[in-house]
């Protein structure tokens, strides 16, 4: 049970049903979807409270592990936002971060500083878009994903529940390839070491609780080797969550037949809507996740009280 503000719990995998009666009312936002939730917690001071009917959250930063307060819901939302900006106040912050705009529609905006944090809005793409790559917004994603069948005609996704065992070890196994391919690209730097310290964390985390049905990996097969991964969440309302991306990085263009595989997999799955998670200001993602033509994105913000 999921105590009543200004108590908080830790989270813990039994709170996902108790989560989940609030997430599954919103669109998807990547933040407070259970699992991301759960998987990101790598310092394990991820919290949970409710006020005024909606859920709180105490973060921590996906970087530095600073913590911050937010929170999803629609229920006298002002009041919610007075109340939890003098707690958060309390703690020495100022702001509270990554709360989604359905939060905050019809605001009186006189009353708060409410800024757009575009480095953490969720791309939405259309699977059909990316399943089919047709017109020359897709040209060049089209060129990659033939270039790559070309060089590699026995290649294949193979989709799978990421409970099995041996799954879990061919995920590992191309997430350390990905770790040391970031050392070697990034030499010493201690931010990207500690990056790809904490993916592979979280990935164990997610682990924990690969047993759920929603959760499915596809796993990219070059003549017989595991070469790259994606770990899916199927959502309510037609959604998928990407949750996790990796490839060893041997074989160029291998993204793009990963990516629209698993496109073309998830329509069969009848999902409309595709969650790639926020950029988090790294300009590579960005670029990247850009390239893939969004449909849309699920809006995030800082708010603090305006100025006297």
């Amino acid at each position: 049970m999921i105590p009543d503000f200004p108590n908080f719990k830790k989270i813990e995998l039994a709170d996902r049903p108790a989560i989940e009666t609030f997430t599954s009312k919103y669109p998807c936002y990547s933040d407070f979807n259970f699992t991301s939730f759960w998987a990101w917690d790598t310092s394990e001071e991820r919290q949970i409270s409710v006020l005024n009917d909606n859920l709180i959250a105490r973060f921590t930063d996906y970087g530095t592990q600073e913590p911050f307060f937010s929170f999803l819901g629609t229920t006298n939302t002002e009041r919610t936002l007075v109340q939890l900006i003098e707690y958060a106040r309390t703690f020495g912050m100022s702001s509270l971060a990554l709360v989604p705009e359905i939060s905050i529609h019809n605001v009186d905006t006189s009353r708060f500083v409410i800024t757009p944090d575009q480095d953490n809005f969720d791309y939405i793409y259309l699977t059909s878009r990316i399943a089919a790559m047709n017109g020359n917004q897709y040209k060049s994603k089209r060129r990659g994903y033939e270039s790559f069948v070309e060089a590699n005609p026995s290649a294949r996704v193979d989709f799978t529940h990421l409970h099995i065992s041996s799954i879990q070890k061919q995920v590992l196994s191309i997430t350390r390839d990905w770790e040391q391919r970031k050392h070697l690209e990034h030499g010493v730097d201690k931010a990207e070491i500690r990056e790809a310290e904490l993916e592979e964390f979280a990935i164990g985390r997610l682990f924990e609780m690969a047993e759920s049905q929603d959760l499915f990996v596809g796993i990219l097969f070059v003549e017989d080797t595991p070469t790259a991964f994606t770990i899916e969440e199927l959502l309510p309302h037609k959604y998928s969550l990407g949750h996790f991306w990796k490839s060893r990085g041997t074989h160029p263009y291998d993204y793009n037949f990963l990516a629209r595989e698993t496109a073309r997999e998830l329509v069969k799955r009848g999902i409309v809507y595709w969650n790639w998670e926020q950029n988090l200001g790294i300009e590579s993602l960005r670029t990247s996740k850009s390239s893939y033509r969004p449909s849309d994105f699920l809006k995030k913000f800082k708010v603090l009280f305006s100025p006297q």
